[in-house]
């Protein structure tokens, strides 16, 4: 998945945290006091870093009438396009849309 989103060249660190280090990540980056399920870190144009907090994973996964396992693949994608330096909005969401199909993904309820 990465290689095709971001390319053979991109550098990807993938981490998950726990929930303290999630939240204080959220804090200081996007003002945001609690933890949250993905944040993508661009580190120049072809190296960043995707942190996931899998608890709230699993538990936001009902959210989108989605397993755990598919909407982890799901954030993937989308953390792979904040990366590409897209934006929430009906483009990146089209993109989302088209990457899932591509990779088998069902698609999140919206």
């Amino acid at each position: 998945m990465k290689t095709r989103i971001l390319g053979k060249r991109y550098e990807l660190s993938v981490v998950s945290v726990p929930a303290r280090r999630m939240r204080e990540l959220n804090r200081r980056y996007r003002g945001k006091d609690s933890a949250t399920d993905i944040l993508s870190f661009p580190y120049g144009t072809r190296s960043g870093e995707i942190i996931f907090h899998l608890p709230t994973v699993r538990a936001r996964a009902k959210t989108y009438a989605l397993g755990p396992a598919d909407y982890l693949a799901f954030l993937f994608i989308h953390g792979c396009l904040h990366l590409k330096g897209e934006k929430h909005g009906r483009i990146m969401e089209k993109l989302e849309d088209r990457w899932c199909r591509v990779f088998h993904i069902p698609l999140p309820k919206r």
